[in-house]
């Protein structure tokens, strides 16, 4: 037996637990997570060995309402790493943001800039969404993009391209010039103004640049499980739209 009811504009629909407890599941991914961490804190196994413990012995089902792959790929680490010095700091009377606390941001300057004068100890990075966003929106703005498919002449260049964000830090310099190479022999003038435009802003050889790779290498950020994005907090701002759009005011921190 189901039942529906329009709430803030929205229809729910409201069913019947049979045979089970309804907060059942609830409580299996709270132990299971749990059970995660104690292991991870008691043993050297690796997460992929933790987690596959857990779904023996939870069921796979309460493993994955935990959370997602990397959330608990960073819980462990975060476990394993005792006395970590951005937790201490951050736990303190106040707060000071040095050591390990990072932040992963748009590609914008006043933004940046706002973020690096309040916090000078920080470390930066910006979203990898974000970056290879930019580079296809200069290759839309010059009329070249669909060049980019499956098929077409910067096909490879493309793909590689995306790629540049995960290759070595220390190997960048040299991993692009192999890239650019996959471009036509004979480049059009808005080819040569792409691969301008990624040396001015990205790659170089120049001093200065404004987005230099160490701010959007994500090498180090996936070895460790720490976000490559920005997506979640962006996700958790259109929720609190939402909220605030329905009437329904939330606290999520307080500051």
């Amino acid at each position: 037996m189901a039942s529906a009811k329009r709430t803030s504009g929205r229809f729910v629909v409201v069913r019947d637990h049979h045979a089970h407890d309804p907060n059942s599941g609830l409580a299996s991914s709270k132990l299971a997570k749990l059970d995660i961490k104690n292991n991870a804190m008691s043993t050297n196994l690796t997460p992929r060995e933790l987690l596959f413990d857990a779904k023996t012995k939870f069921g796979s089902i309460p493993v994955d309402m935990a959370g997602s792959l990397d959330a608990l790929n960073r819980m462990i680490y975060r476990t394993r790493t005792k006395n970590a010095s951005d937790v201490n700091n951050a736990n303190m009377i106040d707060p000071i943001f040095t050591g390990e606390m990072r932040e992963t941001n748009d590609l914008e300057g006043a933004q940046q800039k706002a973020i690096k004068d309040s916090f000078p100890s920080i470390n930066e990075h910006f979203c990898l969404f974000h970056v290879t966003q930019a580079w296809r929106r200069k290759l839309e703005k010059l009329g070249i993009y669909r060049d980019t498919f499956f098929g077409k002449e910067l096909y490879e260049f493309w793909t590689l391209l995306k790629s540049m964000p995960f290759v070595p830090l220390a190997d960048v310099g040299k991993t692009f010039e192999e890239v650019v190479n996959l471009l036509p022999i004979m480049k059009t003038p808005k080819q040569k103004q792409f691969e301008e435009y990624l040396r001015t802003y990205y790659f170089g050889p120049r001093p200065n640049l404004s987005f230099p790779p160490q701010l959007w290498n994500v090498v180090e950020s996936s070895i460790r499980h720490l976000p490559r994005t920005n997506n979640s907090v962006e996700a958790s701002h259109r929720n609190l739209d939402v909220s605030k759009t329905d009437g329904v005011f939330f606290k999520y921190f307080f500051f």
